[in-house]
């Protein structure tokens, strides 16, 4: 895909005005670098020019009527040029880091932006200790009229100084106020929403503790937990699908599904089921408890045995200790005889989503 991206990219021979995204470009499709993001609607690479880590980001659609759409919207990079600009007006500290945003760095009609790299740590490496900053860095920003309603914590980096810093701002909004109180809720939301069980359970107070010293937020804690546990089971669930379609992890065979990437090590074991439906449906379960960070079984292969009956064949997880627990913060109850009994789940088909008041 990154081949084709490129071609598709290059193909009518025409160069970006700027000097700079013209050598960017070059080493991007010379291979040199590093491809950070590959898919059909974004290409990112991280690449070193004239001493300096730089990020350039390539839109390269596929989607039907995407030239139509160009036309009714602001492209996605000019809009992440244009907050970027916004962004470090408002807030000074931030010039020195991103250096100045200009016409050498964005040519949207050919949708090529470039920034510099940021050095620093990512939301999914964040820690307890992490927690204040987080908060703090999150009301400066909603101050700075700063929203984002695609926010997950890799969107996110606290940098040596411990500021926190958005990394793209493509489907953010940079406004000339404060932000609004309930895209202030809606982003919390989403960045809990984004973190394992564990990681929510111990993020969530200390960091809105240290907001709420800075900033209004008039949703409790607990409302705010509700939601986003409303956002991540409505995202996993979606997510889980691709277990069932060809994707980059699984593979649909003639008699079942292979798992081909991201394979779990361990010890193994078997589910039976009665039917391809049945087992198709207790395959996307466990997959989907996975995505959740639960412990239960692993999906490796779906297939139809000899005796013609479906089997799932997955890795037995680490025990949980806290299984009931980590299954009411997911979304989930099951009866406790239901349960292994040395902390995992093995067959999900006992499994109720309750509803998210009973979780908290």
């Amino acid at each position: 895909m990154a081949r084709e991206n490129m071609a598709r990219f290059t193909a009518d021979g025409k160069k970006p005005r700027s000097s700079r995204l013209c050598r960017l470009l070059q080493m991007a499709v010379a291979g040199d670098g590093e491809l950070l993001r590959l898919s059909a609607r974004r290409s990112v690479f991280r690449l070193k020019d004239q001493g300096a880590d730089w990020i350039l980001k390539l839109d390269a659609p596929e989607r039907s009527f995407e030239a139509i759409r160009a036309r009714l919207r602001r492209p996605p990079l000019a809009r992440e040029s244009r907050n970027w600009k916004l962004l470090c007006e408002r807030w000074p500290e931030l010039q020195p880091i991103l250096g100045v945003v200009d016409a050498e760095q964005i040519d949207a009609a050919r949708g090529c932006f470039a920034r510099q790299w940021f050095a620093g740590r990512r939301g999914n490496v964040w820690t307890v200790e992490d927690s204040a900053a987080v908060g703090s860095g999150m009301a400066t920003l909603h101050q700075l009229g700063w929203t984002d309603v695609d926010l997950s914590p890799d969107d996110l980096l606290l940098d040596d100084c411990n500021r926190l810093l958005p990394l793209d701002l493509g489907h953010a909004h940079v406004g000339n106020a404060p932000s609004a109180a309930s895209d202030r809720c809606r982003d919390w939301v989403h960045l809990l929403g984004g973190f394992c069980l564990n990681q929510r359970r111990e993020f969530a107070s200390p960091m809105l503790a240290a907001y709420r010293s800075a900033q209004r937020l008039r949703e409790s804690d607990a409302e705010i937990m509700r939601q986003a546990l409303l956002w991540t089971s409505a995202i996993l669930h979606r997510q889980s699908r691709r277990c069932l379609r060809e994707t980059r992890d699984f593979t649909p065979k003639k008699n079942g599904i292979v798992r081909c990437e991201g394979i779990p090590q361990g010890e193994g074991s078997v589910v039976e089921g009665n039917s391809s439906s049945s087992a198709q449906e207790t395959f996307r379960m466990l997959y989907e408890l996975e995505l959740h960070g639960v412990a239960a079984l692993r999906p490796v292969k779906l297939q139809m045995a000899d005796s013609g009956d479906w089997v799932i064949e997955g890795v037995i997880p680490e025990p949980s200790a806290t299984l009931q627990a980590d299954l009411l913060a997911a979304g989930y109850a099951m009866e406790e005889n239901n349960a292994d009994g040395i902390g995992f789940i093995h067959d999900p088909r006992g499994l109720q989503r309750v509803k998210p008041k009973d979780t908290l």
